[in-house]
């Protein structure tokens, strides 16, 4: 990847996995935002699952930023981004160096992360590309890096607290930062029987955030959402419904 960002000669840069697909509205809906804001470091949107055969799935990745306005907060809590739908700016990516070449997975976030240390980004809430699901997803349950997962989501947040001058709103991030990373990490050994490895995840998300009661509960939510919402159309209405109702509370705050 990084020898493709060497080598582009554009103003901007996008990256398609082999297995997935753009729809074909994709870089006509995002190009255009980049063109009227030179301040963006870069612009993402929805993509839906399909099976190994194409087919759709309910599950969608992409969604509004946390915090209105505060997109380096907002990747603090989680990656809300989608990569295949990112377009970015090719200075933007030679100013931080391109990809972490010490990262096996979460390469992306921690690419977005660096990038929002610099710049704003936007977000278009449309389902603009497909991303598959095989057997061959590195990042999937069956894949030789599946321990290294969440490894390298815990070194990508060690990499942003390391840094001196974060902001006092930044550093108070911390705590919830890791909780959820540990949460991911309960998922995702829920999702192929490690319930050993499970629970000690949610142990380490109630020692990084210090409170047990509400960590326990968000970790209940998460696989209400996991097994139950997010596997259905219904479901995923349920979830943008909510995610609307919350995102305009926010944003009259």
């Amino acid at each position: 990847m990084n020898r493709g960002i060497a080598a582009a000669k554009g103003t901007y840069v996008a990256r398609l996995d082999s297995d997935d697909v753009w729809l074909p509205t994709m870089l006509a809906s995002i190009v255009p935002i980049l063109d009227a804001d030179d301040d963006l470091g870069f612009v993402y949107s929805r993509a839906q699952a399909m099976d190994e055969a194409g087919r759709p799935l309910a599950e969608e990745r992409g969604r509004p930023m946390k915090y209105v306005g505060q997109g380096f907060r907002s990747l603090l809590h989680g990656d809300c981004t989608c990569n295949i739908t990112t377009v970015t700016r090719r200075e933007s990516l030679e100013r931080i160096g391109g990809y972490d070449l010490s990262l096996s997975s979460s390469e992306d976030w921690d690419l977005w992360l660096r990038t929002a240390r610099h710049h704003p980004f936007a977000f278009v809430n449309r389902v603009l590309a497909r991303y598959r699901y095989h057997s061959g997803n590195i990042t999937g349950t069956h894949s030789q890096h599946f321990d290294q997962v969440a490894k390298d989501r815990v070194t990508v947040l060690d990499k942003v607290f390391r840094e001196a001058g974060l902001s006092p709103e930044i550093e108070e991030m911390k705590s919830v930062a890791y909780r959820n990373v540990y949460l991911d990490e309960w998922l995702r050994w829920l999702s192929v029987g490690g319930y050993r490895d499970a629970f000690a995840a949610v142990g380490s998300a109630i020692r990084a955030s210090g409170r047990p009661v509400s960590t326990v509960l968000r970790a209940g939510w998460l696989l209400v959402r996991w097994r139950v919402l997010s596997r259905n159309a219904w479901g995923q209405l349920c979830l943008k419904k909510m995610g609307a109702f919350v995102q305009g509370l926010r944003t009259r705050a």
